[in-house]
């Protein structure tokens, strides 16, 4: 289990050596671990857009394959990037997560120096904000495949509590700020 430090779940010299990933240098990025080769590059056939919200990301679209980059913003959020990489191991490695795998993306890098991971998308799945903005409704079957996703996901946590080496401690933080709201009084 990672230690806790000043700086999240990274050590001192992580946090030192945190580098935003910018929009042009996501490209060569990938090239440089393998996951882009050059002739789809010259070839015009990589493309990458910027898909930021709390952290930066990144969807990456080269031929057949998809890539999420998803880093934090700043040093701050590296921790929450890292509890993130940690899930993605434990559902790779865990018998009890095998019903969730099909429906999370594959952890491809886990770069901790730059709190930033690269995921290989879900096959055939769909952006739910942008297809739902195309409809102008909720889709059916991405958000029944959503659903089967969380019953999996709550199912395989419930099981994996009692498994024997299992050490889930870390995702058992306080739950998000946004179940706290106050219930408005009648």
């Amino acid at each position: 289990m990672p230690e806790w430090g000043v700086h999240g779940l990274l050590t001192a010299g992580e946090a030192a050596g945190f580098r935003p990933l910018l929009t042009h240098q996501v490209v060569s990025y990938l090239l440089g671990r393998g996951l882009l080769c050059a002739a789809e590059v010259v070839d015009g056939e990589a493309r990458v857009v910027e898909a930021s919200r709390r952290n930066r990301n990144y969807v990456v679209r080269s031929g057949e394959r998809r890539y999420f980059l998803k880093q934090a913003a700043d040093l701050a959020g590296a921790g929450s990037i890292e509890r993130e990489r940690c899930f993605y191991e434990y559902a790779a490695r865990s018998p009890a997560m095998v019903g969730v795998r099909p429906g999370i993306g594959e952890l491809v890098v886990a770069d901790r120096d730059r709190a930033l991971l690269v995921l290989a998308l879900v096959p055939g799945g769909v952006d739910l904000r942008a297809k739902c903005d195309q409809l102008g409704a909720f889709p059916r079957h991405p958000l029944a495949r959503l659903g089967r996703t969380q019953a999996a996901l709550h199912h395989a946590t419930y099981v994996g509590m009692g498994a024997p080496g299992e050490d889930l401690r870390l995702f058992q933080a306080p739950p998000p700020w946004a179940l706290f709201l106050d219930a408005p009084t009648t």
